[in-house]
């Protein structure tokens, strides 16, 4: 794994980010795991993965994951959701490069975030 792409935060510590990011969707539940992400969805009882798109990049990878997915587990859709316009171009990448030299980043990333990467990044 290249260094631009190794996450800077634990497991735990983007579950509890994601977690205060949705706060206002009661209906949304985070959870961690590790293994195939079909095991997972069979464990819980899920029939419908849900994957973001920002570019046809992204799409060539993610149709073929929800191809082999089908193959392991016949019963689990996957569904696409494609960014607007104005996110397309972000990757975490861009944004930790950005928080290294001391950018803004804040029209780019929740608050919570952006107090997490300002933590480690301060200069």
């Amino acid at each position: 794994m290249s260094p631009e792409k190794e996450p800077i935060f634990s497991v735990e510590r983007r579950v509890e980010m994601v977690n205060e990011v949705l706060q206002t969707l009661p209906n949304v539940g985070i959870q961690k795991y590790s293994g195939l992400t079909v095991n997972f969805a069979n464990d819980i009882d899920a029939h419908v993965l849900v994957r973001g798109l920002r570019s046809p990049a992204d799409a060539q990878y993610e149709f073929e994951l929800a191809r082999m997915n089908k193959e392991l587990a016949v019963d689990v859709e996957t569904i696409f959701l494609s960014s607007g316009n104005n996110n397309a171009f972000i990757s975490s990448s861009l944004i930790r490069q950005i928080a290294s030299e001391g950018g803004d980043i804040a029209g780019f990333v929740h608050p919570t975030v952006q107090k997490a990467l300002l933590a480690i990044y301060k200069k």
